[in-house]
């Protein structure tokens, strides 16, 4: 239960990349980090571990941000996996076994009862670390059945229709983005405060910045009960346009000309990020307030793609 579980982990670090292409953003990063997560897995033996580890966007250091949420890493059934088989099967199974043979071939050898004890607590906590494990996979997968999950992508760019050239971001700007990108659940429990859920149901993932914004990962619950899905997404970011453009400007200390877009896919970044394409709602909403005299206008430009 010492090397097989250890060349397993190792090879499951190897294949990462192959587990969490759905993430644009932690697929990036792990073409990036590799070397790094590999070694992690390396010198502790433990890939889901390390997984959670350069997942968990402590002190917003780019290492330890790889852009997977904790929906992905606790429901993915591909990330779940790691700690059955990595941990449960090739090490505590194994140690239970040792460990009722051992007692068994000894018992009557042993000089002291206190030998005996010593044993049997290691078996009771090898196999209660199984059953825990077990239950929580279990509980996981049967919330992945039970509930709809939705990813997508935000945007935060500048609004190149008011604008007659194509304008990109200044180096101020550029690093207020970069300060701010890692306050994640700040963002999150905003978001969800405009759509009145819970605060858990809405996990930001990775961001990327460009010259003309940043771009973010999100993965939402659906509340099935209240009749959404994934479908209604596009209708609920246009509804609440002048909130959710009025929070990510505050949260990223933008100024105005910065408008949010909802994707259902990861936006071309080449092409300019402001620009509404296939799938994409633009929410714009120019506002003007001269003593007291609130001018607003909001505005929903939707792209249906070629398939709908």
């Amino acid at each position: 239960f010492l090397l097989a579980p250890y060349a397993v982990n190792v090879y499951f670090a190897v294949t990462i990349k192959t587990r969490i292409y759905h993430n644009a953003f932690a697929a990036a990063w792990f073409n990036a980090y590799s070397k790094w997560f590999t070694s992690l897995v390396i010198f502790t033996g433990a890939c889901h571990s390390a997984l959670c580890l350069v997942s968990s966007n402590l002190f917003g250091h780019k290492m330890l941000s790889s852009g997977l949420t904790r929906h992905e890493l606790l429901q993915n059934s591909k990330l779940a996996r790691l700690r059955i088989i990595g941990n449960i099967c090739m090490e505590n199974v194994p140690q239970i076994i040792i460990q009722f043979v051992y007692v068994l071939n000894v018992r009557g050898e042993m000089e002291t009862a206190a030998d005996l004890v010593a044993v049997v607590f290691a078996f009771i906590a090898s196999l209660l670390s199984i059953l825990t494990g077990l239950a929580s996979f279990c509980m996981e997968r049967q919330s992945r059945s039970l509930i709809n999950v939705a990813k997508y992508y935000v945007s935060l760019t500048i609004d190149q229709h008011a604008s007659s050239e194509d304008r990109t971001i200044t180096k101020q700007e550029k690093r207020s983005i970069v300060l701010n990108k890692g306050r994640r659940s700040s963002l999150a429990h905003q978001m969800a405060q405009i759509f009145g859920v819970p605060p858990n149901n809405i996990a930001v993932g990775g961001a990327t910045v460009s010259k003309y914004g940043v771009v973010l990962f999100v993965v939402q619950y659906m509340n099935e009960e209240r009749g959404l899905n994934a479908t209604h997404l596009p209708a609920l970011y246009s509804r609440f346009a002048q909130q959710m453009n009025r929070v990510f400007r505050t949260h990223f200390n933008l100024g105005r000309q910065f408008v949010v877009t909802f994707h259902e896919e990861m936006p071309d970044l080449i092409l300019g990020l402001a620009r509404v394409n296939a799938g994409a709602v633009q929410l714009t909403y120019n506002d003007r307030d001269l003593d007291g005299d609130m001018t607003k206008q909001m505005h929903a430009a939707v792209a249906i793609s070629n398939k709908h």
